[in-house]
């Protein structure tokens, strides 16, 4: 259960780097002006995790176009990370920093699927607090853990994985 939230903590870190403002340029010169957001998707088939990173995008092109976009994306952010890992750390901790300042006030603020899924463990055997597990977990996530994430996520090692498009033509707020 520990190694789910670790990765689940882990991806929502690189969704969150993903919106930083700072790659706000190279989406617009790889075309993706017209994401919305990048967020991270977890969906448990039997024991199986699959984890992915899924861009929401309001587009009119092609979804051979926007893929295509996306991969330019992905691996211009990858070389980005590459380029400059001590811009990347400080990126890191802030964001971690703030995810343990909103866990510890906003306790309820939980993700619906995981929070089913822990809350139906913690009814049936009653041995951990979910707010104080993951509170453990986060505080133990490195930017080494975050690099190694990233490795196999924007390398080809786990590409099917890498992410999941979903087109959007309404204005999303």
């Amino acid at each position: 259960l520990k190694i789910i939230f670790k990765d689940k903590t882990i991806y929502n870190l690189i969704a969150n780097l993903i919106n930083e403002p700072l790659f706000d340029k190279i989406r617009t010169i790889d075309k993706l002006g017209y994401i919305v957001k990048s967020t991270f998707k977890y969906h448990t088939i039997e024991t199986d995790a699959k984890i992915f990173i899924c861009y929401i995008i309001q587009s009119n092109y092609k979804i051979e176009d926007i893929y295509k976009s996306v991969d330019t994306f992905n691996k211009n952010f990858y070389s980005k990370f590459l380029g400059d890992k001590k811009q990347f750390e400080e990126l890191f901790n802030n964001l971690k920093k703030s995810m343990i300042l909103d866990l510890n006030k906003n306790p309820n603020d939980l993700d619906e699927e995981v929070s089913i899924y822990v809350s139906s463990i913690i009814n049936k055997y009653g041995i951990f607090n979910y707010i104080d597990l993951n509170l453990e977990i986060l505080k133990k996530i490195t930017f080494d853990d975050l690099t190694e994430y990233l490795e196999n996520l924007f390398t080809n090692v786990i590409k099917e994985n890498r992410y999941h498009v979903i087109l959007n033509k309404n204005k999303l707020d």
